[in-house]
């Protein structure tokens, strides 16, 4: 990991201003930002919308203290299946005080006045939004951009705690990816694992959706800015 490059943790997306001054700088070094890796019709390509899980070459989209010859190519997340069981569980819980009256008759001696079942009911949906907000929040804000000169993977543990990690995509010695069991399988998502050099951390982008076309892309990038940057050396 570059531990000289930092980014902002208030702000890590943002929309890319279009300027005729950065124009002429970004035809400067055409072979690099131009680079077209493997495609593939299956995945979403250029259109970012609110729930996207991965998308390929997304438009508008840029990092902060990006290059004006640097490009995303890649915005991953984790697959939308993986929010299943809190939403489900959310759903349950949003009928769980319909249920409670027919409970009630069982317990005659139990008596609730009307401003007491009012404030509890408030207290309960207050609650179940809350808990709703958290787990969108650790799903949307948990991501992974690729460029064609960098790496960057956001971990958001909580609302109140995030980690930041970036290297050069010039470091990635070797990509792989795992997919396990049945619902990975079916619904092809996995884990894709980056391998830097040794003196750096391994990056991780985990349950994200065609694993194998990710690993490809980055693999291909790496290879792509490895064999430029030696070309420039000789």
């Amino acid at each position: 990991m570059d531990n000289d490059k930092k980014l902002s943790g208030e702000f890590i997306l943002e929309k890319k201003e279009s300027s005729d001054s950065q124009a002429p700088a970004v035809n400067e070094n055409v072979s690099e930002s131009t680079h077209h890796h493997p495609v593939f019709p299956d995945i979403n390509k250029r259109r970012l919308h609110f729930l996207s899980s991965l998308c390929v070459d997304p438009d508008n989209l840029s990092i902060i203290n990006q290059d004006h010859d640097e490009t995303v190519h890649l915005l991953v997340r984790c697959h939308l299946i993986t929010n299943i069981f809190w939403v489900l569980a959310v759903i349950l819980l949003l009928f769980l005080p319909l249920i409670v009256p027919f409970l009630l008759p069982e317990f005659t001696f139990i008596q609730f006045s009307a401003t007491t079942i009012i404030s509890t009911l408030l207290l309960f949906y207050l609650s179940l939004f809350g808990y709703t907000l958290l787990k969108f929040a650790e799903w949307y804000f948990h991501v992974g951009l690729v460029s064609n000169k960098r790496i960057v993977d956001v971990d958001l543990a909580n609302i109140l705690s995030k980690n930041i990690a970036e290297t050069d995509v010039k470091q990635v010695e070797d990509v792989s990816y795992v997919q396990k069991g049945i619902i990975q399988s079916v619904f092809n998502f996995g884990d894709v694992h980056i391998q830097t050099e040794a003196v750096l951390a391994n990056f991780e982008f985990n349950r994200v959706p065609h694993p194998s076309q990710i690993a490809e892309i980055v693999s291909d990038l790496s290879l792509h800015f490895k064999k430029g940057d030696s070309h420039g050396k000789h």
